[in-house]
């Protein structure tokens, strides 16, 4: 890589650099498991717990080919080892049934098949996918947000 930035001869493919070495994307995500065998003593409160996951995308397209590296961290510390598996937690995304941005359905997914999902709709519709990833991202982080709202306002 120093060689290539470094090289001034007429060889050298700077303005492809990018291109050619990609970019990446890291992204916080939110993750839901619900608590169903051990329910909250305040009916006021979600029997939902939420916690968060880093995932980052490296895509880069070379000779006309589009390269997608997805990696995704453990879950956030956080939660009870005994009590909880990562599988237990889900993501968010939202699956278009119709013609319209609107038309949508939502499915709750593991990890594992996440990764599938992600790897189907990377191939069928390449980098134009990533825009959908961070839509259901912040649809997640909403969805978050509206349940620390209502637990809030839950409170006596």
């Amino acid at each position: 890589m120093p060689e290539l930035i470094n090289d001034t001869s007429e060889t050298c493919n700077f303005p492809n650099l990018c291109v050619d070495v990609g970019k990446f994307l890291e992204l916080w995500t939110i993750w839901t498991a619900l608590k169903e065998e051990t329910p909250s003593a305040d009916q006021s409160l979600s029997d939902r717990i939420w916690r968060t996951r880093q995932i980052g995308i490296f895509f880069a397209k070379i000779n006309e080919t589009w390269i997608f590296l997805i990696f995704i961290a453990p879950l956030s510390v956080t939660y009870d080892y005994e009590l909880w598996n990562e599988e237990d937690f889900h993501f968010c995304v939202r699956e278009n049934f119709g013609d319209r941005p609107y038309e949508w359905v939502a499915e709750d997914l593991p990890i594992q098949d996440l990764i599938g999902h992600y790897c189907k709709k990377l191939s069928e519709k390449g980098p134009s996918f990533l825009t959908h990833v961070l839509i259901d991202v912040l649809w997640g982080w909403e969805r978050y947000f509206a349940q620390i709202r209502n637990d809030i306002r839950g409170v006596s």
